[in-house]
């Protein structure tokens, strides 16, 4: 079979393609389809899509992630894709599991001077680790793992480096991220270490004629080596803290001993977004097409009227007119509903489905007025329980990155300690000094006291500043007598009064 050319086809952004004899089995219309669409139900690259749902881009905001109709024209297509729409439950999903966590910032203490100043400006852009950290989490929660990368300048061994440049020239280590589809290699021993990771990133810089350049660099990583390879030019360099600088953070538990790229326990959320945005499309196009009713108008056989008049429009619609029998008066007629109900009913089904996967409760339930706290938080339990593991996730991380941290700086500083918030349900400080007051009042060991009074202090005081919260809580933990309960405490308990 040759290729000779057969036509020539343009495509939705006025790209033209030639077909040859190969294509002769495909309609015009089909091979119009196939420039237009962006996905035809083939599998669309995992990472892609999750990103997509989360921000509401890419094909959901043009439109090309619908999938066309074998028997539908290119007009009809073009206009259905003008007029879908995406409802985005992946992202306040994703948020949900995630903003509680940073409901307060987190509380580090045991660090050091030149520490400090890295929580301050962990990239070089004055952005703080717990905002970094914050990202990191919703990457990690949406992708299933996020890589916090921490690498430094590389300095010559007779370059001289005192205090004073450190802090000027910043010369202490900088984060970044890397996602799972940036990943192209890793290997782990037989202990789940890892041991080699390799990735590529896209950076651009700036060429001698002041125009923007993308620079393709792929970084290969060991305890010993690393290995960087821009445009062909590969370089290898001496591993100087004898261990990989790169921290997984899990959106959930790991439980795969094999992999570092886990599937993402969004991914299905995701999947059953992108089924909702074609049953909505879909929807809409079938209501918009059917849902205005058609005035039908009998006319007598004796009846008299012009032919024209069938033409006539009244209303939002054509007004029909048929020969009948006498006995037949003016109605609307519409058709039926049942297609309608049945694409309502399963977007209703895939929108409960979303909901129970994320563990969330539907906003709009019924019959919610009679359930007693209690029940709430039986209910609550299992998402409060998918926030703190990943809040613990998080603190494991920043005591990795503080180890790091010190390899590169040459210091043997221990004692960092980093305490994410707990507490993800909304409370009052009144209910919490209740609370605390009665808990006081048992005589509990003097750390239980202490903790508790720790607690109370991160209740009412949430929204000053973490460094006078910092300072609250050392006092607290530094005054001998906080942790003793006070004589005079005596837990009270106020039943309600009935007429």
């Amino acid at each position: 079979m040759n290729n000779k050319l057969r036509r020539k086809v343009t495509g939705s952004n006025n790209e033209v393609v030639e077909f040859t004899q190969k294509e002769r089995y495909r309609d015009e219309l089909t091979n119009q389809m196939l420039l237009m669409a962006k996905i035809l139900g083939t599998t669309i690259d995992k990472y892609q899509l999750l990103d997509d749902s989360y921000r509401a881009s890419g094909g959901f905001e043009d439109g090309q992630y619908l999938i066309p109709h074998p028997s539908e024209g290119v007009p009809k297509y073009k206009r259905r894709q003008r007029m879908g729409y995406y409802v985005n439950y992946v992202k306040p999903i994703v948020d949900a599991l995630v903003n509680p966590i940073f409901k307060t910032d987190p509380v580090r203490s045991g660090t050091t001077d030149l520490y400090n100043r890295f929580i301050e400006n962990v990239d070089g852009n004055d952005t703080t680790l717990t905002r970094f950290m914050k990202k990191a989490g919703i990457r990690a929660k949406l992708h299933g793992v996020e890589f916090i990368v921490m690498d430094m300048k590389e300095l010559s061994e007779d370059e001289v480096i005192t205090q004073d440049r450190i802090i000027e020239e910043r010369i202490y280590p900088y984060l970044y991220l890397v996602s799972p589809s940036q990943i192209s290699d890793f290997a782990l021993d037989k202990f789940g270490k890892l041991i080699l990771i390799s990735y590529t990133v896209n950076n651009y810089v700036i060429d001698n004629d002041g125009n923007k350049k993308s620079v393709e660099e792929t970084w290969t990583w060991t305890a010993t080596k690393c290995k960087r390879k821009i445009g062909g030019i590969e370089e290898s360099f001496i591993n100087p803290i004898g261990e990989i600088p790169i921290v997984p953070l899990y959106g959930a538990i790991n439980n795969v001993s094999d992999s570092i790229l886990v599937q993402s326990d969004v991914f299905a959320i995701a999947k059953t977004g992108f089924a909702l945005y074609q049953a909505c499309s879909e929807l809409r196009e079938r209501n918009s097409a059917q849902a205005f009713s058609v005035l039908t108008y009998p006319i007598g056989d004796d009846d008299d009227y012009e032919e024209s008049a069938e033409k006539l429009n009244v209303g939002t619609a054509d007004m029909l007119m048929y020969r009948a029998s006498n006995g037949n008066r003016p109605e609307f007629i519409t058709p039926p509903p049942d297609s309608s109900d049945m694409l309502l009913n399963e977007i209703e089904f895939m929108v409960k489905e979303i909901y129970r996967m994320a563990s969330l409760r539907m906003s709009t339930d019924k019959n919610t007025y009679n359930v007693s706290a209690i029940a709430r938080k039986i209910e609550n339990q299992q998402y409060y329980q998918s926030i703190a593991e990943l809040a613990q996730g998080l603190e494991e991380v920043e005591k990795k990155l503080y180890k790091i941290f010190n390899l590169y700086m040459g210091d043997n500083s221990e004692g960092f300690s980093i305490s994410y918030n707990r507490e993800y349900a909304v409370a009052s400080p009144e209910d919490t000094l209740n609370q605390a007051t009665t808990s006081l009042a048992l005589g509990m060991t003097s750390e239980y006291n202490k903790e508790m009074r720790k607690q109370v202090a991160r209740a009412v005081f949430a929204d000053i500043g973490v460094d006078t919260l910092n300072d609250i809580l050392d006092s607290i933990e530094k005054d001998p007598k906080s942790g003793a309960a006070q004589e005079d405490t005596k837990a009270t308990v106020v039943q309600p009064t009935r007429n």
